[in-house]
């Protein structure tokens, strides 16, 4: 009874919060371009910078940065435009988001079906027993963060590896299988078959960025270099808040089932909201993403909001 209770108090806190902040929820294609041309804008010249720069540093640095930047703009893509439908309203917005997609997220088409369709579920039903691709993520980094050599094994897995990134296998399963066979003992089954080919699969990337080096080295540094590094982004920024034993809770409402950090304002609407405002983007799928910052400082200044949804 006391859950229930507390569930309609959620329900209601959410109403009343959606309808003292109607202008957060509507789309606005100024907004969409002008956070694009924001992001778009910094990735050029940090690229730029990054292949005429003498200093290796430097590179190295400012590659992390334009993975972010790249980052940015597979999560406005294939996240928000493709997924929950919340970034534009024109035709030749959603024009400019379709192409941009093609060019951010590598081997698009599956990726499209796969991703759809698992983050989607993982919204209606976050760590049901068909949310299989979390409930590995979660229980593979429980398992590592359990000394200092496993964390550093794991951080390298995910920044030069990427064991968790979908494979062909996790793909095919993911596209081809009906959603309610989804279970965690096949799809564990299909990650580890998948981190050991990772392994192989990433010595050939670094290789063939170690070849371009020699041959072509401003797109070595300029391209190839960041997109390899986004995949520790991705997991870092757009799964980790999930990532915390109290989730597994039955008892917490689907709005419960994600935590939040606290960093600056800039950054987290430069990758539109998915570092301090993931939690909100579970409350609320069908906000426009360049909304998310401005919603987050909203919310987070009201105690009784802050009291009901945000885990730090």
């Amino acid at each position: 009874m006391i859950e229930l209770l507390e569930k309609v108090e959620e329900v209601k806190a959410l109403k009343r919060f959606q309808e003292e902040n109607q202008d957060l929820f509507k789309k606005d294609d100024s907004k969409l371009l002008l956070h694009l041309g924001l992001v778009l804008s910094l990735l050029i010249t940090s690229t730029l910078a990054v292949v005429f720069t003498p200093w290796l540093w430097l590179k190295i640095v400012l590659g992390a940065w334009n993975a972010l930047l790249w980052f940015s703009l597979i999560n406005a893509t294939i996240h928000h435009h493709h997924t929950h439908h919340n970034a534009t309203r024109h035709p030749l917005t959603k024009r400019f988001l379709d192409i941009l997609y093609f060019l951010a997220v590598p081997n698009a088409p599956k990726r499209l079906g796969r991703y759809t369709r698992t983050h989607l579920n993982h919204h209606a039903r976050p760590f049901h027993e068909t949310d299989v691709d979390h409930h590995y993520g979660k229980t593979h980094y429980l398992k590592m963060k359990k000394s200092l050599w496993t964390q550093t094994l794991y951080y390298l897995e995910l920044t030069f590896i990427g064991g968790n990134v979908p494979g062909w296998e996790d793909n095919r399963y993911m596209n081809e299988v009906p959603l309610e066979e989804w279970n965690q003992r096949d799809y564990e089954k299909i990650k580890e078959e998948e981190r050991k080919r990772a392994v192989q699969l990433s010595l050939v990337q670094w290789g063939f960025f170690g070849i371009l080096l020699w041959l072509f080295p401003a797109f070595a540094w300029g391209w190839v270099f960041p997109i390899l590094l986004v995949k520790n982004w991705a997991h870092f920024l757009g799964q980790f808040q999930h990532y915390d034993d109290a989730f597994l809770d039955p008892a917490r409402s689907v709005w419960n089932r994600t935590k939040t950090y606290r960093f600056p304002g800039w950054l987290n609407y430069l990758v539109g909201g998915e570092i301090s405002g993931h939690f909100l983007h579970h409350l609320f799928p069908e906000l426009p993403y360049y909304n998310v910052e401005t919603a987050r400082k909203r919310l987070v200044k009201n105690p009784d909001l802050s009291k009901l949804f945000v885990t730090y």
